[in-house]
């Protein structure tokens, strides 16, 4: 993970490239104007240089995905995203789960509840995970898996097909084509109401 130097904690590499971006082009500008007063270090420019190629490069998404990745506005709404269909795709279908079990008459609630939170604690990402998700935005299984631990263990396979999918769909949007197909403003705020509620709901019967 790259630091930037100034601003406290680590920041997504998209993040960081947007930063890096808007420093040589104030450089260009102030190079224009005659505005520094001495020349920058060699090696301060040549290093901005030589990460601007890297995270430009093919090996991450950003430049591929403007529609996720542009700004730090755009990452956020593309992370939210990413976080909600985590929610909706990952952690509701448990909690429908458990509820069912209990109405079945399968499981006492107080023991549904105790699995539910254990499995939704075990299918939580970590921050270190998230960040190697959100800076790699990894387009196959065999990618994703390296950057979870004990994947195998807290995802069945059908949950790490389910993670793939929501990584395409919000944080690599313009090579999936999923650009303006999802909901808008309104309709998001639906979403994350309907999710909140659900969640909320399933564990109060549970």
């Amino acid at each position: 993970m790259v630091r930037v130097l100034g601003i406290e904690g680590h920041l997504p590499n998209a993040e960081v490239l947007h930063h890096i971006t808007l420093t040589r082009a104030r450089h260009v500008r102030e190079d224009a104007a005659s505005t520094t007063d001495r020349p920058r270090p060699s090696n301060h420019v040549s290093s901005l240089e030589k990460h601007s190629r890297h995270l430009s490069s093919a090996h991450y998404p950003y430049t591929a995905n403007p529609s996720s990745y542009a700004t730090p506005a755009v990452q956020n709404t593309s992370f939210k995203r990413f976080a909600e269909l985590h929610m909706q795709r990952i952690q509701l279908p448990l909690c429908e789960k458990y509820v069912g079990m209990v109405e079945r008459r399968e499981m006492e609630a107080k023991k549904a509840k105790r699995e539910l939170e254990r499995e939704q604690s075990k299918k939580e990402l970590s921050e270190p995970e998230w960040l190697m998700l959100v800076n790699h935005a990894p387009k196959m299984l065999e990618l994703m898996q390296p950057m979870i631990e004990e994947v195998e263990e807290r995802f069945t396979d059908e949950e790490q097909a389910v993670l793939v999918q929501c990584i395409r769909e919000a944080l690599r949007a313009d090579e999936t084509g999923a650009v303006g197909n999802g909901p808008d403003q309104e309709d998001e705020e639906d979403v994350a109401m309907d999710v909140d509620g659900r969640a909320e709901v399933a564990k109060v019967e549970v």
